[in-house]
C-alpha cells in the first residue's frame, strides 16, 4: 500500500480507524457520566488511549514500510498470544481449555516460523526429466 499510495500517512489512518471503531461504543461510555468526572476515570482513560493505543499503533504503522509482509503477519500473530499471557500473569485471569491450546499453537507456529531457513541442496531438488533424456525414447525428427 505505502508503495502504491506514498502520499498516505499509515499512522493517520490508524488513527482514523480506531476513532471510527470508538464512535458506535460512545452510547455505552456515556450511560455513567458521573464516573467519567472523577480525575482518576479520566487519567485512565487518558492513559489507555494514548501509551497503549495510540503509541503502539503509530510504532506498529510507522514500522510497516521497512517491513516484509510475511513478518508483519507474524507479529500480528502475536498481538493476541501477549494479551492472553498478560492476562493471566497480570490479571490473574483463567484461560479456558481451548484458549489455552489456541496460544500453544500461537507459540508453536511463532517459533517455527523464527527458525533460520535451511538451503535447499541438490539432492532435495525434485528430479525432472525431459522426454529426450529419458532411456528408450526416441526423439522425433523434425523433417516431416
Amino acid at each position: 500500500m505505502t508503495t502504491e499510495h506514498p502520499d498516505v500517512h499509515l499512522p493517520t489512518v490508524s488513527a482514523l480507524s480506531l476513532l471510527l471503531g470508538a464512535v458506535p461504543l460512545m452510547p455505552w461510555m456515556v450511560t455513567d457520566i458521573a464516573a467519567l468526572g472523577q480525575p482518576a476515570a479520566s487519567a485512565l482513560i487518558a492513559w489507555l488511549s494514548l501509551a497503549p493505543t495510540a503509541l503502539a499503533y503509530w510504532l506498529f504503522s510507522a514500522g510497516l514500510p521497512s517491513t516484509n509482509a510475511a513478518n508483519v503477519g507474524t507479529l500480528s500473530l502475536a498481538e493476541p498470544l501477549a494479551a492472553s499471557i498478560l492476562g493471566v500473569f497480570v490479571l490473574h485471569e483463567h484461560l479456558i481449555p481451548t484458549a489455552v491450546l489456541g496460544s500453544l499453537l500461537l507459540m508453536g507456529g511463532l517459533a517455527a516460523a523464527c527458525l533460520p531457513h535451511l538451503p535447499r541442496t541438490v539432492r532435495d531438488q525434485p528430479q525432472y526429466r525431459t522426454p529426450a533424456a529419458s532411456p528408450g525414447h526416441q526423439p522425433q525428427s523434425s523433417s516431416a
